[in-house]
C-alpha cells in the first residue's frame, strides 16, 4: 500500500506479519500454542500458567467457540512484557512486573 511521504513512518506498522508477532518471549519456554504455559523470569524453578479455565458462560477458555479469545490474551500477554512495545525500561524485574499485573 503506498503512502504519502508524510506517513512513510506507518510502513513497518502495515507490513507487519501480524499472525506470527508476540508469539514468542524469553520467558515463554512453552509453545504458544499450548493451553499450559511454563514460564520463566529468573525463578529458581519454572512456573505454568493454564489457559484452561472457566468462563461466566460455562465453557472453558480454550474451547474452540472461544479460540479467537484466548490467542488474543495470549499476544495481549507476550506484547504486554515486550521492552520494545510502549516502554523505555529494560530487564527482567519490569517484564516480570507487568506479567504479574496483568495476569
Amino acid at each position: 500500500m503506498p503512502l504519502l511521504t508524510e506517513l512513510d513512518f506507518l510502513e513497518e506498522f502495515i507490513s507487519t506479519d501480524y499472525e506470527n508477532q508476540f508469539t514468542k518471549a524469553d520467558w515463554l519456554k512453552s509453545p504458544f500454542e499450548s493451553n499450559l504455559w511454563v514460564y520463566n523470569f529468573d525463578f529458581k524453578k519454572n512456573k505454568e500458567l493454564d489457559w484452561n479455565i472457566h468462563l461466566y458462560d460455562g465453557s472453558q477458555l480454550t474451547d474452540e467457540n472461544n479460540h479467537q479469545l484466548l490467542i488474543s490474551l495470549k499476544h495481549w500477554l507476550i506484547a504486554s512484557t515486550d521492552r520494545n512495545v510502549g516502554s523505555a525500561v529494560a530487564g527482567a524485574d519490569h517484564t516480570r512486573s507487568f506479567f504479574t499485573r496483568y495476569l
